[in-house]
């Protein structure tokens, strides 16, 4: 069974850290020929040139050890961290497909068990990854926000659109025919869900902003009940995967719509923006199993807890500690019950 790294939100020309980089190349590179790399957007800060032109030289590096790699943009890929609101910039989104996309496809193509599909027109930024029993359907998340000039307002960014959801729905139709036992996993850069503390986040959306959802989708509750309704629990996904937050999150939770379980793998920042006491790294994760976090720790505090002890192995690197452990671990320190 194939071992995936999850590396998300990397931030190149920003803050991005060597340290944790160096770290998550030696692991696949131990792994290399058995392993893949999901990385859930923001590899660039603002998206800029020279970003793209060294998360493009990483890219091929791990690309050139045969390693497949899932990826979807973020919100600093297509512009400043504001581009949810108003700069998405088409010179941006030019170089994610040149530095990245275009990456991915060629790598693809000379791979032996490596199938990938990524859309067309709108959809060009979606994509269908095969790898033996596991598919990753991508979604872009990142589209422009709507903003009231007169009043100073902007309106939450759709996460997701309807047109996605019907051009992934039509294409996993034939996946599930053909492959009726992979395991289907939801890729996106920003979450479906609310911060775990935030649980009543949907109770407390405005009437102007279901009112525009419904505008926008034509359903009454809006494009996560059509994601949950017409592709999560239909297609029986058994992950989504996200990043954006910076944080982990408790892995088994039912979807914020429908209730429908699975796992959910929100990946940490594998730079040095991090959260506190959210720690930066990556994840390393075999289908069905629980998976291991692989964190970078500053401040020995959380060693000293007596919290973190059970289940997690501690060593140097680079003048700081490197935490290797499961996910359990962590989320019983950071959600005390």
């Amino acid at each position: 069974m194939t071992t995936y790294y999850l590396a998300s939100d990397l931030h190149f020309g920003g803050e991005e850290d060597q340290r944790l980089l160096d770290l998550l190349g030696a692991r696949l590179q131990e792994d290399a020929h058995r392993c893949g790399l999901i990385i859930p957007g923001d590899l660039t800060q603002n998206g800029k040139k020279k970003e793209y032109k060294a998360a493009g030289r990483w890219l091929q590096e791990v690309l050139d050890l045969g390693i497949p790699v899932v990826v979807t943009p973020g919100n600093h890929d297509f512009g400043r961290w504001q581009g949810f609101v108003y700069d998405q910039k088409r010179e941006c989104r030019a170089r994610y497909r040149e530095h990245v996309q275009r990456r991915v496809k060629e790598a693809a193509e000379r791979h032996p068990t490596w199938k990938v599909k990524f859309g067309k027109d709108t959809m060009k930024y979606d994509s269908i990854t095969m790898l033996g029993d596991d598919v990753f359907v991508s979604l872009r998340s990142t589209h422009r926000a709507g903003v009231n000039v007169l009043k100073g307002k902007s309106q939450p960014p759709f996460r997701t659109r309807s047109n996605q959801v019907d051009w992934a729905e039509r294409r996993l139709i034939k996946v599930r025919r053909d492959h009726p036992d992979a395991r289907l996993h939801l890729v996106t850069h920003v979450a479906i869900w609310a911060r775990p503390w935030r649980e009543d986040a949907e109770a407390s959306l405005k009437a102007e902003v279901k009112a525009a959802l419904m505008r926008q989708y034509g359903h009454k509750q809006g494009r996560r009940n059509r994601l949950e309704k017409e592709l999560l629990k239909p297609f029986r996904f058994s992950t989504f995967i996200h990043g954006h937050n910076h944080l982990l999150s408790p892995l088994r939770q039912p979807t914020p719509k429908k209730g429908f379980e699975l796992d959910r793998l929100a990946v940490p920042t594998l730079s040095r923006r991090d959260r506190k006491p959210h720690p930066p790294g990556f994840l390393r994760w075999t289908p069905g199993e629980e998976p291991d976090v692989v964190a970078l720790i500053e401040d020995p505090v959380l060693d000293k807890t007596g919290k973190l002890e059970a289940g997690l192995t501690w060593q140097p690197w680079r003048g700081a500690q490197v935490s290797e452990g499961p996910l359990s671990a962590w989320t019983a320190y950071l959600y005390p019950e």
